[in-house]
């Protein structure tokens, strides 16, 4: 059983109005701390971790994401429900933005505050510098103001492409195939002096580009 302080007078039950009332605490005499089974399926240019959390006595709370000490996802599995999520599995994407060792940390919380922690160490890699300039996908301009425009040759054919900001959060994520237009024009919404990564990948090509968003001029 739980026990919960109500913040203002209600008559609203606890497990239906949640924003009324606060967890104090709970009359189980043990907690278990919920299990977390996390799989690694990064490259050095993208981070995919796919994080597993289970909790067989109060349910998954939320499950954290961080990397170098800074959280970048808090993936709440109860977002579309009031019911005790027993166990979710949830994919974490992430860029790097730099050449160096990252850190990722995933931290799983039940609704208690019972925490498990896993932590990989993951070397990144922004660009691979291999590919000939007149293989690569190319941007401009840039810095830019609203549209980017991207060119490639032929052989990108169908690609995906992926746009992060400069935390490394995946914003938006469309398919272009290059073999039967080899230009495609990018809105990106407007921040002043943002910092953009764009990852273009396909079967055998991946390419990251850097974009930066020009400040907007007052007319």
């Amino acid at each position: 059983a739980e026990v919960y302080k109500a913040k203002y007078w209600t008559d609203k039950d606890p497990q239906t109005e949640a924003i009324s009332w606060e967890l104090v605490g709970t009359c189980l005499g043990t907690n278990n701390a919920p299990s977390l089974s996390v799989t690694d399926n990064s490259t050095p240019t993208s981070f995919s971790i796919e994080a597993n959390a289970a909790d067989s006595d109060g349910g998954i709370f939320f499950v954290d994401f961080i990397v170098d000490g800074n959280r970048i996802e808090r993936f709440n599995p109860r977002s579309t429900t009031t019911e005790n999520i027993a166990s979710n599995t949830h994919t974490f994407s992430y860029v790097p933005t730099q050449n160096k060792q990252y850190e990722l940390k995933i931290v799983a919380y039940d609704r208690y505050g019972a925490a498990t922690t896993q932590i990989i160490q993951i070397m990144g890699q922004t660009l691979s510098l291999e590919m000939p300039i007149k293989e690569q996908i190319l941007a401009y301009p840039n810095p830019f103001s609203e549209k980017v425009q991207l060119t490639a040759p032929p052989q990108f054919e169908q690609t995906h492409i992926e746009i992060f900001d400069f935390l490394g959060r995946k914003l938006h994520q469309l398919s272009f195939d290059f073999s039967q237009n080899d230009e495609l024009s990018l809105t990106i919404p407007y921040a002043s002096g943002a910092l953009y990564f764009l990852r273009l990948s396909n079967a055998e090509h991946t390419q990251t580009l850097k974009l930066i968003q020009s400040p907007k001029t007052n007319e």
